[in-house]
């Protein structure tokens, strides 16, 4: 897929410090990410991996992302 080679090759990018990806759930954002994340952990480029979750969902279609810590009662 097209979009994920850019993506791949965006992550690859040494002048990019932070890149962020937006799609639609299931197009391998958190796969390719992750994967790439722990090729370079492996090979001692780097030396941790920083991921996160938004806690406010994101676009029209949004998901509920369930209850935070605090919201309950």
């Amino acid at each position: 897929n097209q979009k994920q080679k850019q993506y791949l090759n965006l992550l690859k990018d040494e002048s990019k410090q932070i890149v962020a990806a937006l799609g639609a759930p299931g197009t391998g954002k958190s796969w390719i990410s992750l994967a790439y994340g722990l090729n370079c952990l492996k090979h001692g480029l780097i030396k941790r991996i920083v991921a996160f979750v938004p806690t406010t969902p994101a676009g029209a279609r949004a998901l509920d992302i369930g209850f935070l810590p605090g919201d309950i009662g």
